[in-house]
C-alpha cells in the first residue's frame, strides 16, 4: 500500500512538473514578432557554384540546364475564354482530359521502362 501511494505521489509530481514546464515554456511562441521599421533585414542568395560543390559537379541543376526555350510569344486568348456560363463544365473537361492523358502517359512509361 505504501508503495502505491508513493507511486500516485510521483505521478501527481510529474504531471505537474510537465505541466509547468510546457506552461513556461518560452519555446513554444506561436510565431515570431514582427519586425519594426527600422530593424535590417538580412536577404542572400545561395550561387550555383556552391550548389555544385556542395552536392557535386555531377548534380544537375534544374531550370538553367534543360536548355528549353519559349519559341516565341504566347498567343492570343480566345474570344471563348470569356463565356463564363459554362466555365465550370469546361474546367471539369480539361481536368478529367489532363489525368487521362496523364494516366496514359505514366503507362507509356512503365511499358518503356520495364
Amino acid at each position: 500500500m505504501r508503495y502505491l501511494f508513493v507511486a500516485l505521489i510521483g505521478l501527481a509530481l510529474g504531471t505537474a512538473a510537465a505541466g509547468a514546464v510546457l506552461y513556461y515554456n518560452p519555446f513554444a511562441d506561436k510565431s515570431a514578432p514582427m519586425p519594426i521599421a527600422t530593424d535590417r533585414v538580412l536577404h542572400y542568395s545561395l550561387p550555383d557554384q556552391v550548389m555544385q560543390f556542395a552536392v557535386g559537379e555531377d548534380a544537375r541543376l534544374f531550370g538553367q540546364d534543360t536548355g528549353w526555350r519559349i519559341a516565341g510569344p504566347l498567343p492570343e486568348a480566345t474570344d471563348d475564354l470569356a463565356d463564363l456560363e459554362h466555365l465550370e463544365s469546361r474546367a471539369i473537361r480539361a481536368s478529367l482530359e489532363l489525368a487521362a492523358t496523364r494516366s496514359t502517359l505514366d503507362a507509356a512509361a512503365r511499358r518503356a521502362c520495364g
